[in-house]
């Protein structure tokens, strides 16, 4: 499942250099944990609102510049920073663009404390997206937009140092339109063996714990700890075992080049034992040249 975000087209200009240096830096960081957490396809406007042309800085003389035309001559970044920068503009620049006839769809909500219309933000609201805002002005770094007269929010990644409030609203976004499998693929970088799903599919509470398993032992790389992970020595190789307590499951998989490779999974109640299940999933494992 992808994630639509859409590049915010109406903030103003800013003079200062410093500034707009620092929000195109913290705006790239931002984008790149929400890239690195789930799935994205870029969109850009049409026309002089597309990034390439949108005018972002103006210097002492009066001459006004783009996000590209600012690093290349005002403010030359450098290192990971400048490879930060240029991954946000290339993926905007390359991604899906959005043209005008698309937004006819639009109703000319306007857009609270703004007071005007903004049918880009519009359509991304609608299309259960998210903004992507380069300014300095606070009054557009905020985590989220509102319409007058609706109840949804547009989540807007503004170069925000905290972005969970953007990733607690990725999650509502999962459980709307991503498929387990989706989430453990997007979320987590999974792999499946063929055949993986043939002992059995999770039920909804099963897929669930899974998920929060997984989310656990990410940051420590699935390594054993003998509680929710542990490790399975079956006739095919070394594997492991994810423990979900509550639902009396469990997932068997081996690791390839630090990602976790799902074999099965075995609940209490299906048909064969513990064991079998486990000794299955590696025989998967080891047909499929993961173990």
């Amino acid at each position: 499942m992808t994630l639509n975000i859409y590049f915010n087209p109406y903030p103003g200009i800013t003079t200062d250099k410093e500034s707009a240096s620092g929000c195109l830096l913290s705006t790239a960081k931002s984008f790149k944990q929400l890239s690195d957490r789930i799935k994205i396809k870029t969109h850009d406007p049409e026309g002089q609102d597309a990034i390439k042309c949108f005018r972002f800085f103006q210097d002492k003389c009066g001459a006004s510049y783009t996000p590209i035309q600012f690093i290349h001559n005002i403010h030359k970044f450098s290192g990971k920073d400048r490879a930060l920068v240029t991954y946000l503009f290339r993926s905007i620049d390359k991604g899906s663009r959005l043209n005008n006839d698309a937004l006819s769809i639009c109703e000319d909500l306007v857009l609270k404390d703004f007071d005007c219309a903004a049918p880009v933000l519009e359509y991304a609201l609608k299309n259960d997206g998210m903004a992507l805002t380069i300014s300095d002005d606070n009054d557009w770094k905020c985590d989220f937009f509102y319409f007058i007269d609706r109840t949804e929010e547009l989540p807007n990644i503004h170069g925000q140092s905290n972005c969970s409030p953007l990733f607690k609203w990725i999650s509502s976004w999962e459980k709307r339109n991503a498929t387990f499998i989706d989430i453990l693929e997007n979320r987590f970088k999974i792999l499946f063996a063929p055949g993986a799903f043939n002992s059995i599919n999770p039920n909804r509470q099963e897929e669930i714990g899974i998920i929060e398993a997984f989310e656990k032992k990410k940051h420590t790389d699935y390594a054993v700890d003998n509680d929710l992970i542990k490790a399975f020595k079956a006739k095919h190789g070394l594997i492991f075992e994810l423990r979900i307590y509550e639902e009396g499951a469990r997932v068997f998989f081996s690791l390839h080049d630090y990602r976790p490779v799902v074999g099965g999974f075995y609940r209490k109640s299906c048909s064969i034992d513990q064991n079998k299940a486990g000794e299955q999933a590696a025989k998967r494992l080891k047909n499929s040249g993961y173990l």
